[in-house]
C-alpha cells in the first residue's frame, strides 16, 4: 500500500514538473523555441529534464536582479 502511494506521489510530481517546463518553455523567450517546446512534448519528463539542466538554468540567472555592492 504505502509502495503505491510513493509512486502515486512520484508520478504525480514529475507530472507537475512537466507541466512546470512545458509552461516555461511557451512563455519565455531563448532561442530554438519551437524545438525546445516538441522536446518536452515528445520527450515526456526526459525532455522537461533536458530543458531544465540545458536553458531554465540560464533564463532563471539571468532574470535575477543584480545586487550592487
Amino acid at each position: 500500500m504505502i509502495l503505491w502511494l510513493a509512486m502515486f506521489a512520484i508520478g504525480v510530481a514529475g507530472f507537475a514538473f512537466w507541466v512546470w517546463m512545458l509552461t516555461t518553455a511557451i512563455k519565455n523567450d531563448y532561442g530554438h523555441k519551437p524545438i525546445w517546446i516538441l522536446v518536452i512534448l515528445i520527450g515526456n519528463l526526459l525532455g522537461a529534464i533536458a530543458f531544465y539542466f540545458s536553458v531554465y538554468k540560464g533564463i532563471k540567472s539571468s532574470k535575477e536582479p543584480i545586487s550592487s555592492k
